[in-house]
């Protein structure tokens, strides 16, 4: 590694320490104390390594489409082991994405993304776009996402920005003039 890409990593993790603080480092740090994440973040690194190699080789082939559902339930089952609390959340999450009880759109996910700091969701279709968000959502202590979590509005809340919701508020108003 070139002393130019040292200090752009150095530079990402400070980035990182500004926006979570360091209580996450030091929790990180004390479980590599103990040996609980050597081998999770060695095999992590070790796929991230053949996932990039293999990407830049296979650049003009067609990709064979991924499963998200699994994706989804690896990335829930990794987590279950260092932190059942925040897989908890996430599935709880999940399910509430899935059955569009929250961010109902992928223009929701998009906006709930940027306003919490998050990566752009570059996705073409809500659904395409939960995986993505999941992910993100994960590197995040799970007290966080349950404070981020506490703004978003629930479908019922949510009813008038639903196509349902639009027709009642044109019908409604409809009703009205033909009422006057």
């Amino acid at each position: 590694m070139s002393e130019e890409r040292d200090v752009e990593l150095l530079a990402d993790i400070a980035r990182l320490l500004k926006k979570y603080g360091p209580e996450p480092f030091e929790k990180l740090a004390q479980k590599f104390k103990e040996g609980r994440l050597v081998e999770n973040l060695l095999s992590i690194l070790e796929a991230s390594a053949r996932v990039s190699h293999q990407s830049r080789t296979c650049l003009g082939k067609k990709r064979s489409p991924v499963n998200k559902k699994d994706g989804v339930t690896e990335l829930l089952q990794r987590i279950e082991k260092d932190d059942p609390e925040k897989a908890n959340v996430l599935k709880e999450l999940h399910q509430s994405l899935v059955g569009k009880l929250i961010l109902p759109t992928l223009r929701d996910i998009r906006h709930f993304a940027e306003d919490n700091g998050l990566k752009p969701i570059k996705a073409t279709g809500r659904e395409k776009a939960i995986l993505p968000l999941l992910r993100d959502l994960a590197a995040i202590p799970s007290d966080r996402i349950s404070h981020m979590l506490s703004s978003v509005p629930h479908s019922g809340a949510e009813g008038e920005r639903t196509l349902e919701g639009w027709a009642g508020v044109i019908l409604g108003a409809r009703n009205k003039d033909t009422s006057e």
